[in-house]
């Protein structure tokens, strides 16, 4: 069981963000940053405000459905400082008759910038079989660091992790994945942060082919994922405001985490992700694509 817990958690991370639990916390969301020489780079409307998409997560050999996630884009809010931001909320839940054995009930939720989708804030709770944590994570981008703080079994902890640059959460990043032009045969970076760990992740797109979904055919990238998780060591201080990237170190080396295909649309719809586990392939499958009532 502990495989298909697994499962959904690494699957979750990579198509619908690290699932969570949602919360009204968001205390100093818009704090004062101290000087530094970042440039803000203005990326225009957010295009995925008022999607929804709806998956299932599946055992492939037998067709078990084991749960059920969501994937939800809020339309854009003025803060009262005048501040657009957009919430985007990520949810998984286990099908009764395997909530039994293996209860899954998380949801996530992240602010970004609503013009330059940065990441601000984000809480995540995880309940898998009565193990609950949360963390609350404040993104400092100009300084290129995060604040956590995380509770489990009664105990916080809190702690400050200094971020490569353009490092965001782990549910933004798959909308900043989608918003790239991907071409056959080229390979992506990026750094995500998921409230705990520094994933440096790598994607080759390998290529085209098309995908049974119970909305039909799509044709989709075909795209491999590998994960590298890294630690980073603190820069010895700023000079007249000036920000460098922090030294990172290699925790644990490069692996294949799995597969994703992404549609070849104007969107680049998330249709499916794919793990092979010692169980055998899972994988989430797109079933719904709705839009919110504005």
């Amino acid at each position: 069981m502990k495989h298909r817990l697994a499962f959904i958690a690494l699957a979750t991370v990579l198509c619908c963000g690290l699932l969570g639990c949602s919360s009204s916390k968001t205390r100093d969301l818009m704090g004062e940053s101290v000087s530094s020489t970042y440039k803000v780079k203005e990326r225009g409307v957010f295009p995925y405000q008022g999607e929804v998409l709806r998956y299932t997560a599946r055992h492939v050999k037998t067709r078990a459905e084991l749960a059920d996630a969501e994937l939800r884009v809020e339309y854009a809010k003025k803060t009262d400082e005048s501040r657009e931001m957009i919430r985007i909320v990520a949810e998984g839940k286990s099908k009764p008759l395997i909530s039994f054995i293996a209860n899954i009930d998380d949801r996530a939720e992240v602010y970004i910038d609503a013009s330059t989708w940065e990441s601000i804030y984000s809480y995540k709770y995880l309940n898998e079989n009565a193990r609950e944590r949360d963390f609350h994570v404040w993104f400092w981008p100009h300084d290129m660091r995060a604040e956590v703080e995380r509770s489990y079994k009664g105990n916080t902890v809190k702690r400050e992790t200094y971020l490569p640059q353009n490092t965001m959460d782990s549910v933004a990043w798959v909308y900043w994945i989608r918003s790239e032009a991907m071409e056959m045969g080229k390979q992506y970076t990026s750094h995500t942060f998921d409230g705990w760990t520094i994933n440096h992740i790598t994607l080759n797109v390998a290529k085209t082919e098309e995908v049974w979904t119970p909305l039909g055919f799509y044709p989709c990238h075909k795209i491999e994922i590998y994960r590298e998780r890294k630690d980073t060591v603190p820069p010895l201080g700023a000079l007249s405001g000036v920000y460098v990237d922090p030294e990172t170190m290699v925790d644990v080396e490069r692996y294949r985490l799995g597969t994703a295909w992404l549609a070849t649309d104007e969107k680049r719809t998330p249709v499916r992700l794919s793990i092979h586990t010692a169980l055998g392939e899972f994988d989430l499958l797109l079933k719904e694509v709705t839009e919110l009532a504005k």
